[in-house]
């Protein structure tokens, strides 16, 4: 795929931002990840602190890459 060009990963989520709170729009799982668990999880929400690091960023119009969460 056109992002495994730019970055390595195993696994990745694209987020928007809407009315305060980030919102999941597509997941692809690494190997092994349970595919109920994914479509659960898509379109969960998650509030935005406002003063966030990670908002400040994407407000200044800048990518935001979030290494491993787990």
């Amino acid at each position: 795929t056109q992002l495994r060009e730019v970055i390595d990963y195993s696994s990745s989520s694209v987020l928007i931002e809407d009315d305060g709170a980030f919102t999941i729009l597509l997941t692809r799982a690494g190997d092994g990840a349970d595919p109920a668990a994914v479509r659960r999880n898509t379109g969960r929400q998650f509030p935005i602190d406002p003063s966030s690091a990670i908002l400040e960023a994407l407000n200044a119009g800048d990518p935001v890459v979030v290494d491993d969460v787990r």
